[in-house]
């Protein structure tokens, strides 16, 4: 089953558009081809590290920065059913889990 793409529109430097389509050129790819292997390459570099953790009752799913940047809950249930979702929607190895309150 083809994946569902949702068109995105960016604004950016008409500079870095140059660079970007002179490198897409030397690949033989579209600038959206290029885009898109870039933005791969960088998820598999970089991966979100999502944190679940349990603060005054709550269920928190969130990064490094903000503990409830993706939702809180009252059952680990469904923090950890939320966090699974969102790492499921992203290329794989885009994401991990560190589940602080697991033993």
């Amino acid at each position: 089953m083809p994946t569902a793409i949702t068109p995105f529109s960016l604004r950016m430097p008409e500079a870095t558009r140059a660079y970007l389509a002179a490198r897409a050129a030397t690949r033989d790819r579209s600038l959206n081809s290029e885009l898109n292997a870039i933005l791969r390459i960088m998820m598999q570099a970089e991966p979100i590290t999502l944190c679940m953790t349990h603060r005054h009752g709550f269920h928190l799913i969130g990064d490094n920065t903000d503990h409830a940047r993706f939702g809180a809950f009252t059952s680990r249930d469904e923090a950890l059913a939320e966090a699974r979702r969102l790492i499921a929607s992203m290329p794989p190895g885009a994401a991990d889990l560190i589940d602080e309150g697991a033993a």
